[in-house]
């Protein structure tokens, strides 16, 4: 991910917008700049910019006109106030070609306003530079196209609530009341379920496009049934406004806290990674015990969860703060426990953690021999059905058909070269095998297109990493394989994608494997080219050692070549 750049580089407000340019010596450019701020503030086309990591930080009257945020809600905040889940990951590829020169032309999307609705614009780039020349943002115009479009419509038809027949007509404020009845609990005057799950979804798209911590928390109010029955519902009622407030009170600005059902609240904490998200939770576990409550003391539980790249999506984050609830609970309520917190004796629970409790129990040479025998058979079976994943991918790409086979012996004779043991050969095997399994989910009109992509498909092309992860996840035995399908198009230089990783954050089965990948692409005839001669690839890998790909990892790869061929 691109290294945040401080707001001030940028004109952010409209006192900012007129300062920032004040400052010099240069008396005429001085007046330039004060002229270009001025047409910036009187267009009427929407004007706003962005770092790099998408924070805002321009916003002109027409902005404020079209998304309906002022200057003063959105300055410093993220972009997915106004960019809807489903263009997060289009988005990240526009700014990506335009840090890199390469100006889209002007692209038709979506975007959401305020107040929940979706806008149909054309969206124009440009790049924001410093004073050495460097790109440190994305400025963009941005016109509302009116017409209805089909693309714009779908999306309102699956995020938008349905209008009945009986509100039908009834004009801008009731719709307004209705949409803030349906995404409002009543009691509290927090948003609801449902919000919070829309929103972290977002946050989870966020999260893997900006390589940024995400984490939630869950809490219950301990033992509410028995308050509820003994001091009634009205008071029990008074009990859940009071710990909406105080955890209102506590939260940050960017935090979402949410009713989440009954005497379950949520929070969704950006920006946060464990050790904050637990900071965070006992801040609200104290505040809501230091109340002066009136009947007897309120306590709660919290679970809590952070977006890992071992949790598959939204859904398993939620999974693991409720599996943490359940464990603050069984320790005697009014604490705080991370999914990652290792267990407690005797709070081991589910049929994989009885089943260890039960292993460690009963004499380890007893399973000495047959543990053997099962290990070479899991081991067998286990790469048959890899293997058998990886012909699905040669028989769906003809072009590419011979890539897989060649590549996984590229990366098993590369793995040995640089030491690995045998355990860890079979895991890069694998994902060498898996690489391209994302690309199931890209459509054949794309995957097999002979002319150049346009931004839509460039789009799909990108997600593939991200969707083979979500399918790979969940396997456990794939274990470190999967960072091979997950990181293999991420670059040294952090100009990669899905998730910008730079350096040494990216795995070293997937620096290594990016280097074999690009090697054998140019080395096979495509339709549009025929293959390199392997001299001028090799000399591609040493011109690309430092930016595409990690140095050492060029090295050792050429190594191992020339040793072949001796």
């Amino acid at each position: 991910m691109s290294p945040r750049m401080p707001l001030t580089d940028f004109p952010s407000t409209k006192a900012t917008l007129y300062s920032a340019v004040i400052a010099g010596n240069d008396q005429g450019l001085v007046q330039e700049r004060l002229l270009l701020a001025a047409i910036i503030e009187a267009s009427q086309e929407a004007v706003l910019s962005e770092t790099l990591d998408g924070i805002v930080t321009t916003w002109n009257n027409a902005a404020e006109r079209l998304f309906g945020y002022t200057t003063g809600e959105i300055i410093g905040q993220p972009n997915r106030m106004f960019v809807p889940p489903n263009y997060v990951y289009e988005e990240a590829v526009l700014v990506d070609q335009v840090c890199h020169g390469d100006l889209p032309p002007a692209v038709d999307t979506v975007r959401r306003h305020k107040e929940g609705h979706l806008l149909n614009v054309t969206l124009t780039f440009s790049p924001v530079k410093n004073a050495v020349g460097r790109t440190v943002g994305v400025s963009t115009i941005a016109r509302n196209t009116r017409e209805p479009k089909k693309r714009a419509e779908t999306l309102q038809q699956i995020e938008a609530p349905p209008t009945s027949a009986k509100n039908a007509g009834r004009g801008p404020e009731a719709t307004s009341a209705e949409r803030e009845s349906l995404t409002t609990d009543s009691l509290t005057g927090l948003q609801n379920h449902r919000v919070f799950q829309e929103r972290i979804r977002t946050e989870a798209g966020q999260s893997a496009c900006y390589d940024a911590p995400l984490s939630m928390l869950l809490l219950d109010v301990d033992r509410f049934k028995e308050y509820n029955d003994r001091f009634g519902h009205l008071a029990g009622d008074s009990v859940l406004q009071k710990i909406a407030d105080v955890l209102k009170a506590t939260a940050h600005k960017m935090d979402l806290v949410v009713r989440y059902g009954g005497e379950e609240f949520a929070v969704i904490l950006t920006e946060t990674d464990a050790d904050g998200a637990k900071a965070t939770a006992e801040r609200f576990r104290a505040a809501i015990e230091a109340v002066p409550w009136p009947d007897r003391p309120i306590t709660a539980s919290f679970g809590l969860a952070t977006l890992t790249l071992t949790t598959s999506g939204p859904a398993a984050l939620i999974a693991q703060a409720e599996e943490a609830l359940s464990r603050s609970k069984k320790r005697g309520r009014n604490c705080v426990t991370h999914s990652a917190d290792r267990p407690e004796p005797g709070l081991a629970s589910g049929p994989s953690a009885v089943l260890m409790q039960h292993l460690e129990g009963l004499e380890s040479d007893a399973f000495t021999v047959p543990s053997e025998t099962l290990k070479q058979s899991l081991q067998a079976s286990y790469d048959s059905t890899v293997e058998s994943w990886s012909r699905l991918l040669d028989i769906r790409d003809k072009e590419t058909e011979g890539h897989n086979k060649r590549v996984t012996s590229l990366m098993v004779r590369l793995a040995r070269h640089v030491g690995m043991t045998e355990e860890e050969v079979s895991f890069v095997k694998w994902g060498a095998q898996l690489h391209d399994i994302g690309k199931m989910a890209v459509p054949d009109h794309i995957l097999h297109k002979h002319g150049p992509l346009t931004v839509e498909e460039w789009v799909e092309i990108r997600r593939h990493p991200a969707v083979a992860y979500e399918m790979l996840a969940p396997i456990e035995f794939l274990g470190p394989a999967i960072d091979v399908a997950y990181c293999h198009h991420e670059k040294w230089d952090g100009t990669g994608y899905p998730r910008s990783l730079k350096g040494t954050a990216i795995p070293a089965a997937a620096r290594l494997f990016a280097v074999i990948d690009v090697y054998d692409a140019l080395c096979s005839d495509r339709c549009y080219r025929d293959g390199w001669p392997e001299h001028k690839v090799c000399e591609y890998l040493r011109e690309q050692a430092g930016t595409h790909f990690e140095p050492k990892a060029v090295e050792a790869f050429l190594e191992m070549l020339e040793a072949n061929h001796a």
